[in-house]
């Protein structure tokens, strides 16, 4: 079945440093990586093998640029993404905001009309009395 996102972040992260690729180089094998990660795992190992399945690359590998493009275009989406989450949690603040002002002003006209109500009964008491006497 086929995923509605084509991409997982996994996709664009270098397999040595688990970062988002930076001029990502690919060897012989098939295997990316950053271009620093794998020169660096080079001079350690003493070795030109791939970290990951120890094929030996003859050669120095050159830059992958589809897969260079395809990172810059992931981090562009995903600080959009973020900033699009930023200004969702300030919306839902506010939303919350204005709701705890109504719910606010909500118990004070609440409690005004509670008020009044105690109020009521001797105003209508007396609105009784007086009509009563006029009419009686």
């Amino acid at each position: 079945m086929a995923s509605k996102r084509p991409f997982c972040d996994a996709d664009f992260l270098c397999a040595v440093c688990h970062d988002v690729f930076d001029r990502p180089v690919a060897l012989l094998c098939g295997h990316s990586f950053c271009r620093d990660c794998v020169e660096q795992y080079w001079s350690v190992s003493d070795s030109r093998q791939c970290p990951m399945c120890r094929q030996i690359s003859a050669n120095t590998p050159s830059l992958n640029l589809a897969l260079g493009n395809l990172c810059q275009a992931f981090l562009h989406h995903k600080r959009h993404l973020e900033e699009l989450c930023e200004n969702m949690e300030l919306m839902q603040q506010a939303d919350f905001e204005c709701d705890l002002l109504a719910l606010k002003m909500n118990v004070r006209s609440f409690t005004n009309y509670l008020q009044m109500l105690k109020g009521a009964p001797s105003n209508l008491l007396h609105s009784h009395k007086t009509f009563k006497s006029k009419h009686v």
